[in-house]
């Protein structure tokens, strides 16, 4: 049975790898972490106009790879 949970683990070690959309969910959740423990934020319009186009741009840049029909 310990043969099979380890490759059963080792099976889904490598589909973590090489699964793109998990990457770009663990690195969303890494942002929101980052974020949550923020404690100071900018008041001047250009720096949060300047994160929502960069986050903008991060999606549309995901979207297009998803949609391109390459394999993630």
């Amino acid at each position: 049975l310990s043969r099979l949970v380890a490759v059963a683990d080792n099976r889904h070690q490598g589909r973590l790898s090489t699964d793109q959309e998990f990457t770009w969910l663990m690195n969303d959740i890494q942002d929101y972490n980052r974020h949550a423990e923020e404690t100071e934020i900018s008041l001047l319009e250009s720096v949060g106009r300047q994160k929502m186009e960069e986050a903008k741009e991060k999606k549309a840049k995901r979207k297009a790879q998803s949609a391109s029909g390459a394999p993630l």
